[in-house]
């Protein structure tokens, strides 16, 4: 959805959770994950994801609300998609830039 704004900036790679090998997410410094509805949740929750920084886009509103609590952790951060399209595109800039800070 936003790729084209960061697509200068940072490599993209895109596929689906049952198609998702663990080393690749090794292989990368943050990752997006996409989830539309709760077994696309539950995989997620499946993959290993240690020392990987993650944001979770939940396009669920409900989704989102069950795991807000998450938020918190160090490595995980959730993007509501009931934001606006600004609201969201903050929140990505937000995410990329300080992971990107951290790491220098």
């Amino acid at each position: 959805m936003f790729k084209r704004k960061f697509k200068d900036k940072f490599e993209f790679y895109q596929d689906s959770f049952s198609l998702c090998n663990e080393s690749k997410l090794t292989d990368y410094q943050r990752c997006i994950f996409v989830v539309y509805n709760q077994t696309e949740l539950m995989d997620f929750f499946k993959l290993e994801k240690e020392g990987i920084n993650v944001m979770l886009f939940l396009s669920n509103k409900y989704l989102h609300d069950c795991i807000s609590f998450f938020d918190d952790t160090t490595n995980l951060k959730l993007i509501d998609a009931s934001k606006s399209r600004t609201e969201i595109l903050d929140d990505l800039k937000s995410y990329f830039y300080s992971s990107r800070i951290a790491e220098s």
